[in-house]
């Protein structure tokens, strides 16, 4: 009686036998698994009976699909995410970009060119106070106070709560795709940045001398820098 000896693996989903030839018959050695802990594996297969879960064939089809399963949870939220505007991702916005033909500054974070895609979107319809205010909204999660004067909207940026770091160049351009050709615009805020109140006063006691309280301070100049 000759015998010959047979290593083997499974493979790419592919069971290769060992085991040893004796008289030409291949007898087959159980070889002990790698365990299986993807909660997909396990959830699949606990749905059938246990007279399929020991078909060979039926397990190298889970073991083959499983793995797709675990593929498509990493993609759950951000599926999820790109369903609202407010927290899309970067692949998306730059479909939005697209779509709006919009083209982001050079600097702007993936923040801004959120925010642009948003009050671009917000400023569809016709031009009023309700719409302006809309559109900086976008940017600063705040409002605006807006009049029309000598042929000239004047737009007038409030505080941003929680100091909401904003591009002030994107709230003048996108105000400026809505305003008509016979009008001008000049867009201000009614507080200063630190590099402003830093260019206007040379000294914390000049700054303190131009306001009644520490308050107004607080109120007129933010830890943000939006220019």
């Amino acid at each position: 009686m000759s015998a010959v000896e047979i290593n083997g693996s499974v493979i790419n989903g592919m069971l290769i036998v060992q085991g040893t030839v004796v008289n030409s018959m291949l007898i087959v050695e159980d070889t002990p698994e790698t365990e299986i802990t993807s909660m997909y594996y396990h959830r699949m297969n606990d749905c059938y009976p246990q007279v399929i879960q020991v078909i060979q064939e039926f397990q190298a089809i889970l073991k083959g699909e499983y793995p797709e399963f675990e593929s498509l949870n990493g993609e759950v939220s951000t599926l999820a995410d790109d369903a609202y505007l407010a927290s899309m991702s970067e692949e998306r916005i730059l479909q939005w970009e697209q779509i709006l033909s919009i083209q982001p500054a050079d600097d702007s974070s993936v923040e801004d060119r959120r925010d642009t895609i948003i009050a671009r979107i917000r400023g569809q319809g016709k031009l009023n106070q309700a719409l302006i205010a809309s559109i900086v909204n976008a940017f600063t999660g705040g409002s605006a106070t807006s009049w029309i004067e000598n042929s000239k909207l004047y737009v007038v940026i409030t505080p941003p709560p929680d100091n909401k770091q904003y591009k002030f160049a994107n709230v003048e351009q996108e105000l400026k795709k809505k305003i008509p050709a016979h009008l001008g615009l000049e867009v201000s805020r009614n507080y200063y940045t630190w590099g402003q109140a830093n260019a206007k006063y040379s000294t914390w006691g000049d700054l303190k001398d131009a306001v009644d309280t520490w308050e107004d301070i607080y109120l007129y100049v933010l830890f943000s820098q939006t220019s």
